[in-house]
């Protein structure tokens, strides 16, 4: 299963992938953040050399 985070490098959020991916050994993880003066980007740094685990920096808007 894949599993599309956005805005996922905030406090409450990054718990969650983390939870995610520790608890989880089939879900691909894809996470979309803009990375703005309230996220801390280093807390989820571990996690990127899983390859289930990919983080884009970017912005989800509608079109």
């Amino acid at each position: 299963m894949n599993i599309l985070a956005t805005d996922g490098v905030g406090f409450t959020d990054s718990a969650l992938i983390q939870w995610i991916i520790h608890h989880t050994t089939h879900h691909q993880l894809i996470n979309i953040d803009k990375l703005t003066y309230a996220t801390n980007r280093q807390i989820l740094e571990p996690l990127e050399v899983q390859s289930l685990y990919t983080f884009y920096q970017g912005k989800v808007k509608r079109a």
